[in-house]
């Protein structure tokens, strides 16, 4: 829609597509004696205040000395407003966008075109250290989230006539702003031109990040490998481009997009152009030899373990048979289990804020050096054990009551370093299996969360719901009362968990289980498909118990009872509903 010389109707459609936003600050006010009428508009907090007050409203208002209003708005860009980068704008959807952007827009009634100048003040953080490629010798700073920032850091590198910078927006909701920066001489135009329309046929509303353009600018959307660069470092992405390559600095993201690209660019680093050729070189031949071991290994050992062992020395075949022994696990079910392990704990090191990856470092390592250098762990399982003789289920009682309090109030990690060296062996000597005490005490650990006194994320909800802490932690209890029972279910047989047993002989267990916890539920709670009475939640808990118990009978009797309360329970709201 094109900018009306009615500047009412100008207005009426400006506050109409910025209705309720508090954000959007607009002003009408006249010069020249009242014979010129102004209207502007921007948006509070992403623009630079003192621009708008000392170089547009104050040069408006004092030194605008053109007579009439002819030609007034035209005069206000060339000879009044101090600003250096000014626009004319014609449309209204242009003076959303300008708006939206941190400039500030002048509409003047009898004109049918705006003025855009450029007052961005976006908030955003200093030029920061590279925290994900760092280096030991080289440049130290780091892209930020404001585009503006990232292009000066890559200029400031190659100040070179020829590094070209197009500007481009994606998204037809965030409009976000996207550079493109290539050296006019070195860069291949064919491949110029393919980025080019690529970019313009990007068809998404929204585009938050470098990332999420990455994915829609690969070719191969299946592949698990990368096909563009990412980077946060300037001095890589100004290398990358007297290379001939192209650079896509994308606003809101610290990091640019380098394409195209090849395997050898994921295993270069900064750091190799800083130091001699000899040793720089030695580092990269390393780098692809850990690369080819990191993929190849697990593969290798599968195929030596248990296709080929005689390929193995004999004393390495003995030791590796002598450590499989205690694993209840197939070969490859062992490596896939410590590939996922190895993921766990690299999402965990990245996502634990590293002030708190610190603590929990230092105290599991008091914590276990402590146990282990006094004995107190098994002074602890000792004493319990002595205590509760060679009943397994009051070894069973004690060891959760152990883990329950040791694993108030600690963090996730933590909580099995303490659990494991104290409380899991009371249960191994038992006669427990290792693995299934280990899991059974950390699970409880981890329950402590929602069992009072010390519930944390019991507390954490009430404050959301502003509720009484200690009744939430009650009933968090109370609806998770079914899951204690799950620690029990496995220790007693530890062939749930495939300990001594395959995954055929643990399913018929884990589906009874699994109605025998739904029946417990309904007990407690008083619902299953509907408000169960008491008689019939009386049932449920005793058929639900039945089915927690191993054994043949007690499945028939528990799923006989389960289904009764079920059927009984669908005819009574049927008929309430007939009713």
């Amino acid at each position: 829609m094109k900018i009306s010389k009615d500047l009412s109707k100008n207005i009426a459609a400006i506050q109409e597509a910025f209705r309720d936003c508090g954000d959007i600050i607009m002003r009408e006010f006249r010069i020249n004696g009242g014979e010129g009428r102004l209207f502007m508009v921007y948006t509070d907090n992403i623009v630079d205040g003192d621009a708008i007050q000392d170089f547009i409203m104050t040069n408006i208002m004092a030194r605008c000395e053109k007579q009439g209003t002819k030609g007034l708005l035209q005069s206000l860009m060339e000879d009044v407003i101090a600003i250096g980068e000014m626009g004319k704008i014609t449309t209204l959807q242009e003076v959303y966008d300008a708006v939206l952007l941190g400039d500030t827009v002048l509409l003047m009634q009898g004109d049918d075109f705006a003025l855009q100048a450029s007052t961005k003040g976006f908030p955003s953080r200093g030029v920061n250290k590279a925290e994900t490629e760092v280096v030991v010798q080289g440049p130290k700073d780091a892209f930020t989230e404001l585009m503006s920032i990232n292009v000066v850091l890559t200029r400031r590198r190659i100040r070179d006539t020829k590094l070209k910078l197009k500007r481009k927006k994606v998204g037809t909701r965030s409009k976000t702003d996207v550079a493109l920066m290539y050296m006019e001489d070195l860069v291949r135009p064919e491949t110029l031109q393919k980025v080019e329309r690529q970019l313009d046929k990007l068809d998404a509303d929204f585009m938050p990040d470098s990332g999420y353009m990455e994915q829609l600018l690969e070719k191969r959307q299946y592949s698990p490998f990368p096909q563009l660069q990412m980077t946060e470092r300037p001095d890589k992405t100004a290398s990358a481009l007297l290379e001939g390559r192209i650079a896509l600095l994308v606003d809101n993201t610290p990091y640019a997009l380098l394409l195209p690209s090849t395997l050898n660019t994921f295993f270069q680093a900064a750091e190799d152009y800083y130091d001699r050729w000899e040793i720089m070189s030695f580092i990269r031949m390393i780098r692809y030899a850990a690369a080819f071991l990191a993929v190849a290994l697990p593969g290798l050992y599968i195929a030596f373990s248990v296709y080929h062992p005689q390929l193995m020395p004999t004393a390495l075949a003995l030791k590796v048979a002598a450590t499989r022994q205690a694993i209840p696990f197939s070969v490859v079910g062992e490596v896939l289990i410590m590939e996922l392990a190895f993921e766990l704990l690299r999402e965990a090191g990245i996502r634990l804020p590293s002030p708190v990856s610190s603590t929990i470092g230092i105290v599991g390592g008091i914590i276990i050096g402590m146990v282990t250098l006094t004995g107190l762990g098994q002074r602890i399982g000792a004493g319990i054990f002595d205590l509760v003789g060679n009943n397994v289920f009051l070894a069973l009682v004690c060891a959760m009551f152990t883990s329950l309090i040791l694993g108030m109030g600690v963090s996730t990690t933590s909580n099995y370093l303490i659990t494991s060296t104290i409380a899991a062996p009371i249960l191994i000597k038992a006669g427990i299996p290792m693995l299934a005490s280990h899991m059974f005490c950390f699970y409880f650990g981890i329950v402590a969360d929602i069992t009072p006194p010390v519930a944390l994320a019991a507390y954490a909800g009430s404050a959301i719901a502003k509720g009484n802490a200690f009744k939430t932690g009650v009933n968090a209890t109370k609806l998770a009362i079914a899951a204690f029972l799950i620690p029990y279910m496995f220790a007693m047989n530890p062939k749930m968990i495939m300990i001594g047993g395959t995954f055929l002989e643990a399913l018929p267990m884990i589906c009874t289980a699994v109605i025998g916890l739904v029946g417990i539920g309904a007990g407690f709670i008083g619902y299953l498909n509907g408000p169960v009475n008491p008689i019939m939640r009386v049932v449920s808990l005793v058929g639900g118990l039945c089915l927690v118990i191993p054994g043949a009978a007690t499945d028939v009797i528990g799923i006989a009872l389960i289904a009764l309360v079920y059927v009984s329970n669908r005819i009574s709201n049927r008929s309430k509903a007939a009713a």
